[in-house]
Formats: C-alpha cells, sequence, structure tokens
C-alpha cells in the first residue's frame, strides 16, 4: 500500500508539472529584465542597481525548476522559503497606495503573485507532496 493513491498522484504530479511551467516562464521573463546587467558587465562597472536582484532571481528560479523537474528534497524547503517571504513582498506592494493606472495594473500582478506564492506554501506543505520529493520529514510548514 502507497502513501498515496495512485489518482491522487496523478493530480499531485499534474499540478507539479504546471508550477514547474510557471518557474520556467518566470526565469524566461527574469532573464528577459537581466539583459541589462548583461550589458552593463560589458561596458564596465558599477552596476547599476537593481540590476544584480534579477540575477539572483533568476538563479533561484533556475535552482527551483531544476528541483521540480529533478524531484529533489533540498528544493521544498527552498520553495516555502521562497513563497513565504515573496507572498510578504507582494502582499505590501498590493497595499500601497496607487494613483495611475500603471500602478493599478502592477498590484492586479502583485495579487496573483501573492495568491502563486501563497498556494504553493499550501501544496508543498502537504505530506503526499513531501513524499514524492523524498522529503517525508515535517518541514517548516509541514502538517
Amino acid at each position: 500500500m502507497t502513501l498515496v493513491d495512485t489518482s491522487s498522484e496523478e493530480k499531485i504530479d499534474s499540478l507539479l508539472r504546471r508550477i514547474q511551467r510557471i518557474y520556467l516562464v518566470l526565469l524566461c521573463l527574469v532573464c528577459l529584465s537581466a539583459l541589462p546587467l548583461l550589458a552593463s558587465i560589458i561596458d564596465g562597472p558599477p552596476i547599476p542597481e537593481g540590476e544584480l536582484e534579477s540575477l539572483l532571481q533568476a538563479i533561484l528560479y533556475f535552482m527551483i525548476y531544476s528541483g521540480l523537474r529533478n524531484r529533489k528534497s533540498w528544493v521544498i524547503p527552498l520553495i516555502l522559503l521562497t513563497s513565504a517571504f515573496s507572498a510578504f513582498l507582494f502582499l505590501l506592494q498590493f497595499l500601497t497606495p496607487s494613483t495611475d493606472l500603471k500602478l493599478l495594473l502592477a498590484k492586479v500582478v502583485s495579487a496573483l503573485m501573492c495568491l502563486f506564492f501563497v498556494y504553493q506554501m499550501i501544496i508543498f506543505s502537504r505530506r503526499e507532496v513531501r513524499s514524492l520529493f523524498g522529503a517525508s520529514k515535517q518541514i517548516i510548514f509541514g502538517g
């Protein structure tokens, strides 16, 4: 007898593939935003503020994507920590006042990203998901 029935395991696997695709899209978007960093490196120092953050995000999203793809146990705590931090930041961005249309659209994106990261905290805290990654012990937000 397995910990997860077959139909549930198939649903979880499908869900993980979707989350993996979202991280691939995020990775591509962050890499595109990091292009000015490459141009500034070619031009020489100093590196513009904020550009280094894009590079670090790209590395983080690549690690999460590859960890999800290869079902590594270390990716679960990484996702939980990243999701908690990101959800908090996007919630703060959502709660700041805005006056123009551009900022209102940014609020919508912030709300969607916050929901995505909260959803991940719920999904990756589940025992069934952790067992698929070989991380059956209770972790940070485990239940």
